[in-house]
């Protein structure tokens, strides 16, 4: 398991997650919007999850508000009158993310954008800005790549996590406990992101075999600790943990 801490809201922190029962309702709703609009149920699940872990009564210190954690005032540009309801919050999700995405061409700029804001991401893109620690965290955990890495190929983005059931996706998830030492000692301020490892191993079956005179470990370990240097380089403390 790789415990990845970065700045976010309270709604990555342990125990606010939803109920199986409630996960799966809004999956129906995730699955049936992510088809209208032409965005991968996988990218939304991710985003969903990485907002409020599926709890749809969270509101962040900001205002953010439900499942969704929109803003109120880009509730109410968008006309979502009440962004608690996740028949009307995901949805509109959905709607924001495509946009997002033909505006700026790829699921992880979107993901930047719909985090850090599209103002942000268009001034990071023309060099004019730099994007926050927590927007580059978010991206990486649901994608599975760096920001600079969907910057750098907007026409041949790399490939984003795998696709899968919404529900399933969650079932995975909320499997996920916050049982490091890391988890415990992190700031009141802090939120421990978690990354499945499924999501890289193609990517650690790729690698080269170990130099001799080095120790062996698993495909899964170097996929981990590949993982948990770049996110170290962002300046977020990162460990890698056995399952």
């Amino acid at each position: 398991m790789l415990m990845m801490a970065g700045a976010a809201g309270p709604t990555a922190l342990a125990g606010l997650q939803g109920s199986a029962s409630s996960r799966e309702a809004i999956c129906r709703t995730v699955d049936a919007t992510a088809d209208s609009y032409r965005v991968s149920a996988s990218f939304l699940t991710r985003i969903l999850w990485q907002e409020s872990g599926f709890r749809t009564d969270v509101t962040s210190p900001a205002g953010a508000a439900g499942v969704a954690q929109f803003m109120p005032g880009t509730a109410a540009e968008r006309g979502l009158g009440d962004p608690y309801d996740p028949d009307h919050a995901v949805p509109e999700a959905a709607r924001f993310l495509a946009e997002l995405i033909v505006k700026f061409g790829n699921t992880g700029l979107a993901a930047a954008a719909y985090n850090a804001g599209a103002a942000r991401v268009t001034r990071w893109l023309k060099g004019e800005t730099g994007l926050p620690t927590e927007t580059q965290l978010y991206v990486l955990a649901v994608t599975g790549h760096h920001p600079e890495e969907w910057k750098s190929r907007r026409r041949d983005a790399p490939a984003a996590t795998e696709q899968g059931n919404c529900f399933g996706i969650t079932a995975s998830l909320a499997g996920l406990r916050l049982s490091s030492p890391l988890a415990r000692t992190a700031s009141p301020r802090m939120a421990v992101w978690q990354i499945r490892l499924d999501e890289f191993l193609s990517r650690a079956a790729r690698m080269k075999d170990q130099r001799p005179g080095t120790v062996p470990i698993s495909g899964a370990s170097r996929a981990a600790e590949s993982l948990c240097n770049r996110i170290r380089a962002l300046g977020a403390p990162c460990a890698v943990y056995e399952r």
